[in-house]
């Protein structure tokens, strides 16, 4: 985990490459969002955009509103521990 822009995909890309380990991009809902409506509700919902956009925010709601798209990227890094012993999941948090 580190700030956006930080490079954590090329890393994680890196280690798939170079070690072949298995990288999961935590903005793999994000990136996809287009082309999966799973992903989309989620992604929208997480930043509060779409639907969600102007709602009123406490702090539980908001921690209720990540969790579908963290539930995403859990779901995928089991998945990819099914393929690989060594999984490395990157995400700007």
């Amino acid at each position: 985990m580190a700030r956006a822009s930080t490079d954590k995909t090329f890393s994680g890309n890196y280690l798939q490459c170079i070690r072949g380990w298995k990288h999961v991009d935590g903005d793999i809902p994000r990136k996809n969002m287009i082309a999966n409506p799973e992903c989309k509700a989620a992604t929208e919902r997480m930043l509060g955009r779409g639907e969600f956009e102007g709602k009123e925010c406490n702090m539980d709601r908001h921690l209720e509103n990540q969790k579908p798209y963290f539930e995403t990227v859990a779901r995928l890094t089991l998945e990819a521990a099914h393929d690989s012993d060594t999984v490395v999941v990157s995400h700007a948090t």
